[in-house]
């Protein structure tokens, strides 16, 4: 009886720790979806780009197959800023999508990744 007094409160420790943990909703693999440059849809048959984000604070960057960039990143208030050497950037979390504006050759561009 004693075992499973002892066993009910573990569990319910682990399940209030649990509960309260934050949750990184960018942690896992995300894939770009969409390129929009100045409002003109940019064709994605050449360009494949995967960004994972870990539990560690740490991501990587894959482009067409090669590693491309490892860094660190946070995550708050569904902003995502990520840090590669001594550049930075970030990207916003809309509707469960992350985006990423930046501009490029005086256009703006947009790139929405989703998670896979």
């Amino acid at each position: 009886m004693k075992f499973q007094i002892l066993a009910f409160i573990l569990a319910a420790v682990l399940l209030i720790f649990t509960a309260c943990a934050p949750v990184n909703a960018a942690v896992g693999s995300w894939t770009l979806t969409e390129k929009v440059s100045d409002g003109t849809p940019d064709s994605l048959n050449d360009l494949a780009v995967e960004y994972t984000f870990k539990n560690d604070g740490t991501f990587n960057m894959v482009v067409n197959d090669v590693m491309a960039a490892e860094g660190t990143y946070t995550f708050e208030n569904n902003v995502l800023t990520w840090s590669v050497n001594n550049n930075s950037g970030s990207m916003t979390m809309v509707d469960g999508k992350l985006v990423h504006t930046t501009k490029v050759n005086d256009k703006v561009v947009v790139s929405t990744y989703e998670k896979h």
